[in-house]
């Protein structure tokens, strides 16, 4: 068995992150996974313009994790976790799913349903990566549209799974 770990975490110096943090009225705006292996530690994010990989040192540099929960990896899904970081890694990330869902969010908040359509094309912002992983490596059912997943949305299917580390 395998150890891997999702998480929710905070930068400290975007403005971007305040304003998912404000929308959702949550502490955290980003989900990432996270794998130790003998080549080091590292985080699997949907950041900047692409989904990437980041020494956890590095990304510790501007970001606090709040919330992490650890999986249990069979050792016969290693080979699917494997070509699942690499089919993705470099995928270009959502700004335009971004903001749909910012829109969405800011209108339920002052009572307005806007109702938008996912753009269905494989690229990602972070949560809707962390959903996708979760649906196709660890076997988490998400009911939502991947599409309109935010990292609040994505949370309770992560910690209802999960073993909460930190």
């Amino acid at each position: 068995m395998e150890k891997i770990y999702i998480g929710f975490s905070k930068n400290t110096s975007s403005l971007l992150s305040k304003t998912i943090r404000a929308v959702e009225g949550s502490g955290y705006s980003h989900v990432y996974i996270r794998k130790v292996s003998k080549y080091g530690e590292y985080v699997y994010q949907a950041s900047g313009l692409q989904v990437n990989f980041m020494n956890i040192d590095i990304f510790k540099t501007n970001n606090v994790i709040v919330e992490e929960y650890e999986f249990e990896l069979p050792d016969d899904k290693k080979e699917k976790l494997i070509s699942f970081f690499m089919k993705y890694c470099g995928t270009s990330y959502s700004v335009k799913s971004l903001f749909k869902i910012l829109a969405v969010l800011a209108c339920d908040r002052i009572g307005i349903k806007l109702h938008l359509k996912g753009d269905g094309i494989e690229t990602f912002i972070c949560s809707e990566l962390g959903a996708f992983f979760c649906e196709e490596i660890l076997g988490i059912d998400i009911p939502e549209d991947i599409d309109f997943v935010t990292p609040k949305s994505l949370n309770p299917f992560v910690k209802t799974h999960g073993t909460r580390i930190v």
